[in-house]
């Protein structure tokens, strides 16, 4: 059908994009364990499965993807993410969440650091690499503003239940993995096909441990980021904690989508950020953290929005330093060990916002939180950038 009416290249990114993302569920996901049943623990769990599940085929899904097709693994990653979706539509129970999370963990392993290095090669064979931030601003922008629509319309589905909810969600998955077969897939060269795994494997961590800008990339996504993505996990039941309902949430999370997408459309105009001048920007959202927890309100606990902002910008600006410092052939591999090194850290950091919410409170384990992620961002500014 999208090849009868001849769409570019970048039309059906886009469009797979927005759809890819469009999914109500998303202003609801922790919120739709708490309300199954699941405690703070439980979900933190759930969470963990998912990134364990992603922790174990993180690399070897980058190593697929740089010696085959990277548009059909992330074809196979958007599969796991309908499945799982079906799934949690015939059954919310504990072990119903468990089997989706493996399965959510597995569809994020296989996009992970692949769609990036599929957009950047299919940029580059049309001679177009230079644009890669705008484009990628862009495609964030709209999984940004997909997710904004999808948010305000869950506040509206969600007083008919979650099965209708996730129903839209499946939907428009179906309808992006439609859209991203119809794309033509670069030809890979004769030099990666012929290359083996544990050499693209070595070259990659090479890669990493040798570059010393690439190194103090991995101690950020590592540890800054695992930490403040450990707090989002969790960030709707903050926000039900301090007294918000299902459908006010459901605005928050789509006020916050739309300032990140708003952040990444134009993070591509900051010319020149030093790793340095990143991590004093996390130093300040580290203490902003912490008097945030401190306070714990409704109103200023919606500072949260502009934060994740900053943070989310600041993503994309990363993953452009890296796309811009790694040829082609073991991308996707770096990425993935940079990613992997980030979901290790972040197991610990979600178990342990749960287990802290459920003895003490999710104000406590707040604190908590924005405490160790001020300590990493000073060591980071004391040690890692001085």
């Amino acid at each position: 059908m999208f090849q009868k009416l001849k769409l570019s290249f970048l039309t059906k990114l886009y469009l797979q994009q927005f759809f890819y993302s469009f999914i109500p569920l998303l202003a609801f996901d922790a919120l739709f364990y708490a309300d199954s049943g699941m405690s703070a623990s439980a979900v933190g769990i759930i969470t963990v499965v998912a990134i364990v599940v992603g922790i174990i085929f993180e690399v070897p899904s980058g190593l697929v993807a740089d010696k085959y097709s990277r548009k059909y693994v992330i074809i196979a990653s958007n599969s796991c993410t309908i499945l799982s979706w079906i799934i949690w539509f015939f059954n919310k129970d504990f072990t119903a969440f468990v089997i989706g999370a493996c399965l959510m963990g597995l569809a994020i392993s296989l996009r992970s650091g692949t769609y990036d290095a599929f957009i950047y090669d299919e940029l580059k064979a049309i001679k177009r690499e230079k644009d890669f931030l705008k484009v990628r601003g862009r495609l964030s922008f709209l999984c940004f503003f997909a997710i904004t629509i999808a948010s305000v319309l869950a506040s509206f589905l969600i007083k008919y239940g979650y099965n209708v909810v996730l129903f839209f969600g499946l939907c428009s998955s179906i309808f992006s993995t439609i859209i991203l077969w119809s794309i033509k897939d670069v030809k890979r060269s004769k030099e990666i096909k012929q290359s083996n795994y544990f050499g693209i494997l070595k070259d990659g961590v090479s890669v990493c441990f040798q570059n010393k800008e690439l190194l103090k990339v991995l101690f950020i996504f590592a540890f800054i980021f695992s930490s403040m993505n450990g707090l989002y996990k969790y960030i709707q039941l903050l926000f039900k904690d301090v007294g918000f309902v299902q459908s006010d949430i459901a605005w928050i999370m789509a006020v916050l989508s739309l300032c990140s997408g708003v952040a990444r459309l134009n993070v591509y105009k900051i010319k020149k950020l030093s790793l340095k001048q990143i991590n004093y920007i996390y130093l300040v959202i580290a203490i902003c953290f912490v008097i945030v927890s401190l306070i714990f309100s409704k109103n200023v606990i919606l500072f949260l929005v502009l934060l994740f902002a900053v943070q989310r910008g600041m993503w994309l600006y990363l993953n452009g330093f890296i796309q811009k410092h790694i040829e082609s052939k073991i991308r996707a591999t770096v990425v993935s060990v940079m990613s992997f090194s980030m979901s290790c850290i972040g197991v610990a950091v979600v178990l342990g916002f749960g287990f802290i919410a459920d003895l003490f409170s999710y104000q406590i384990a707040f604190c908590t939180l924005g405490i160790f992620l001020f300590i990493i961002t000073l060591v980071g500014r004391l040690v890692v950038f001085r």
